[in-house]
């Protein structure tokens, strides 16, 4: 499996901190 590069990881684990976020309001509204 190929590794991710740093930048690629740190952008991968904002879009999933935002997908949360996003998930979390969803049920919260």
């Amino acid at each position: 499996m190929k590794e991710l590069m740093p930048k690629d990881k740190f952008n991968h684990l904002k879009m999933l901190e935002a997908e949360s976020i996003h998930i979390i309001r969803e049920v919260v509204a």
